[in-house]
């Protein structure tokens, strides 16, 4: 028996290299392997390099929003398809002749991804049945039979349950006893089970093994890099989140064990990417191994964010030893209304509390919220950026998108009248759901928030000061200048400068610009106005902020009339004109 399992590639805005990691298919396939079946993963995301895509008609309102810009704080620019080509499929399909092919299927947002795949499978060889698993899989099995390129959809966890359809395929077992599956029976409507397979015992399961992909394809800061999962499960309950399943966690002999075997094979950073990792009881044994262990030698981060409650001194010190990168932090919403409407339990003093702790360790934090939930005004979201924009930390906004097993998208799904028809649309760089917060305020917030995010970084070199914004475009447009260089050159500092400047433009006359190259014979940059954003928004969030950034320095944006102003450049502004930039200098 030969199974090929693939990972689709990603059509968005944007994509994260990091989530390209294929945990889930490894699995599979490591307990395949031990049953004796031959395995090959295919894992788009990972290769190739991102091409420009057609936009969907669905999505063709977004380029309002994202068009080409070179400014540092932009937002995203084409649609993209991230990972190998659809053809790529053909040519490992006439190499490997898999008896089966089974595709994860786990964001609604990348439903017509997975179903290009199954039909490209099938276009090949319409023999070769195609099975889906994963977290849409598991939700809406009907929505993936209703495509004739998919044979099976197996529910929940499927290390046990695609291995014994394995033997079923292979003519040695009964459909029946396969927990989760799913299936379209010959003349029949879909049949659709209603169990969902889960793993009790997650110590049960095998090492990955991960000479089944080519582990240097991977890497993080320049550093060989492995994502791990040391639980499953979460017993939270927010509302706005699909995971409902019971809180399960590994030993960490187990874990460490692994880690070990990743070791060997040359890994350095290690992301786990556990929902609730501080749930785990055996995470101060974890971390404890990984100190005494690998002290120095490795890299570790919880890139889908850790939660502050439960991090004492002692967990703190913990962390640090085992090599931390980075810290990210999952609040939700710093609102207390907001909190109690979604159910989520975190408490900004204590998240605020840690950022500054880690920030004097040298370590970054970023806090995670949702933007534009309903329920959240406008007010509130802007009262939401300038609350973080004041604490040592970076912001990182995550645009409210339906979750269509959540209970709070029960609450929404009136507002969707042909939801199972705009699944694709449910994602973050859509902004889909716009009730309280119309889209152009949205985009105008998420703006914001880079902008905010930009000057954090710009002024780490001010550790432990507090000055204006007023002082510090001038100190650093002046001694850019002095240094004889000219913001007509190509340079990552003069995107730095030519972005301070447009950080003036917003902050004195409440417009948000792009940046883009000047074409013809004339050097330099233009600064073109973008069209969404509203002055009135942009000055409610930006006059009278302080920005504190992680370096400890604070910053203050003070109101429009502390700064110099330009007569022309002024009535160019205002009144919402392009702005040429060519060699300007201070």
């Amino acid at each position: 028996m030969r199974v090929l399992l693939i990972n689709p590639p990603v059509r968005d805005f944007f994509f994260t290299p990091q989530r390209a990691y294929p945990l889930g298919l490894l699995s599979l396939a490591t307990v395949l392997e031990q049953s004796g079946v031959a395995v090959r993963i295919l894992n788009m995301p990972a290769g190739g390099k991102a091409t420009t895509a057609g936009l969907p008609d669905d999505f063709r309102h977004l380029q309002r929003y994202y068009q080409e810009n070179k400014s540092a704080f932009r937002l995203f620019s084409h649609y993209r398809h991230f990972g190998l080509p659809e053809s790529s499929v053909d040519e490992h399909l006439r190499q490997f002749q898999p008896d089966m092919v089974g595709i994860a299927a786990n964001f609604a947002a990348y439903l017509r991804e997975t179903l290009a795949i199954a039909q490209r499978v099938k276009h090949c060889d319409a023999r070769i049945p195609v099975v889906a698993g994963g977290r849409l899989a598991t939700v809406l099995p009907e929505t993936l039979l209703a495509s004739s390129a998919i044979d099976f959809v197996l529910r929940g966890e499927a290390e046990y349950s695609l291995r014994d359809l394995c033997r079923v395929v292979a003519g040695k077992g009964s459909a029946e006893r396969v927990a989760g599956l799913c299936d379209r029976r010959q003349g029949a409507q879909s049949r659709i089970s209603r169990s969902i397979a889960r793993i009790d015992d997650l110590n049960n399961l095998p090492i990955l093994n991960r000479g089944l992909i080519d582990c240097e394809e991977y890497n993080f800061q320049g550093m060989r890099s492995a994502a791990l999962l040391a639980s499953r499960g979460c017993s939270l309950g927010c509302s706005f989140c699909a995971i409902r399943e019971r809180f399960r966690f590994r030993r960490a002999a187990h874990v460490l064990a692994e880690i070990e075997d990743c070791y060997r094979r040359g890994i350095r950073h290690f992301n786990f990417e556990d929902d609730n990792m501080n749930l785990n009881p055996e995470f101060a044994a974890l971390l404890s191994g990984i100190r005494e262990r690998y002290s120095g030698t490795i890299r570790i981060s919880f890139m889908n964010g850790l939660l502050s409650r439960g991090i004492t001194a002692a967990l703190r010190r913990l962390l640090l030893d085992a090599g931390l990168t980075h810290l990210d932090l999952s609040v939700g919403t710093v609102n207390s209304r907001m909190r109690a409407a979604v159910c989520r339990r975190e408490q900004p003093r204590n998240v605020y509390r840690l950022a500054r702790e880690f920030s004097s360790a040298g370590i970054t934090t970023t806090v995670h919220f949702i933007l534009a939930m309903p329920g959240q005004s406008r007010a509130m979201a802007c009262a939401e950026l300038r609350r973080l924009a004041a604490q040592p930390v970076l912001l990182g906004p995550s645009i409210f998108y339906p979750v269509p097993e959540s209970p709070l998208f029960r609450k929404i799904r009136p507002f969707f009248p042909q939801w199972q028809e705009q699944l694709p649309l449910f994602r973050s760089s859509v902004a889909v759901y716009e009730r309280e917060i119309a889209r152009d305020d949205i985009m105008t917030l998420f703006a914001l928030s880079r902008l905010i995010n930009f000057l954090k970084v710009s002024v780490g070199s001010e550790a432990g000061r507090d000055v204006h914004l007023r002082d510090y475009l001038a100190r650093t447009l002046s001694a850019f200048a002095a240094a004889g260089n000219s913001m007509a050159s190509v340079s990552s500092t003069n995107f730095e400068v030519l972005s301070l400047r447009l950080v003036y433009y917003a902050a004195v006359y409440g417009r948000l610009y792009r940046l883009l190259k000047q074409g013809g014979d004339s050097p330099g940059y233009v600064a073109v106005p973008e069209v969404f954003a509203a002055p009135t928004l942009v000055r409610r969030v930006l006059n009278r902020l302080i920005i504190r950034a992680p370096s400890g320095a604070t910053l203050r944006l003070g109101v429009p009339g502390d700064y110099a102003q330009d007569p022309a450049e002024k009535d160019a502004v205002q009144s919402g004109r392009r702005v040429f930039l060519a060699a300007r200098s201070g």
